[in-house]
């Protein structure tokens, strides 16, 4: 702000403890309560994790309340602060296309600052939590709302597994731009998620999978139906 001239508001002060109110502390924190009792564990007891991409093996909410369970902190963006960046897949996102994110870009210039920041994949993050991720919650079981327009495209649940595969749509500007689809045993196409869609990250998640899909379907008066659902993994 003060490189372009921008004032700041009255009564809040320029000094970086006025400041430090508003950008450190309990906001960069996200408040998870243990489940049960926390267990402490050396490797994330005091130490603070920050998440980005979409993770393969457990849903993000799943991972941050593991690290709570182990005695760990979950921060919301990379700062001074933390320990540990978690990286997943940035392959759903379609502005980033798979690189860097910004969380990311950060951590690195953290790290060449000198900063003692780890950035790890999310499969060293898993052999971090060893013997306690059976403990820890799994994406056993994935909830979420399939709405238009995927829903267009079912009629009726069918029994057995389904595959979630990514495809390449030809995006009008030309741009090739992942979709995920849930695919029958048969090959048949039973919906397709956009990047522009609300469930879009968390079945990009399953891609590659095969998983046992539930869904009860819920016709609304006067507007399209949809379906609440849930997405057991497999293998």
């Amino acid at each position: 702000m003060n490189e372009n001239g921008i004032p700041f508001p009255a009564g809040d002060g320029r000094s970086r403890r006025g400041l430090s109110s508003l950008f450190r502390g309990g906001d960069q924190l996200l408040q998870i309560a243990p489940q049960d009792e926390v267990t402490p564990d050396p490797a994330f007891e005091n130490l603070t994790f920050v998440f980005t991409g979409a993770l393969k093996k457990m849903t993000r909410a799943n991972a941050q309340q593991a690290v709570t369970n182990l005695g760990g902190i979950n921060g919301k963006t990379v700062t001074k602060d933390t320990n540990y960046l978690i990286t997943g897949s940035t392959d759903y996102n379609a502005a980033l296309k798979g690189s860097k994110s910004s969380k990311w870009l950060k951590a690195e210039k953290l790290q060449l600052a000198g900063q003692d920041l780890n950035i790890i994949s999310e499969d060293v993050f898993y052999d971090m939590l060893g013997d306690s991720i059976a403990q820890a919650p799994t994406q056993s079981q994935l909830k979420f709302k399939i709405t238009q327009p995927a829903c267009k495209k079912i009629l009726e649940i069918p029994s057995g597994n389904l595959d979630a595969e990514e495809v390449s749509v030809l995006a009008v500007d030309d741009r090739t731009k992942p979709s995920i689809v849930l695919k029958t045993q048969d090959g048949e196409i039973l919906a397709e998620f956009s990047s522009r869609m609300k469930a879009y990250e968390t079945i990009a998640a399953l891609n590659g999978r095969t998983i046992e899909l539930t869904a009860t379907k819920h016709d609304e008066f006067g507007s399209a139906p949809y379906f609440n659902a849930k997405a057991k993994i497999i293998r």
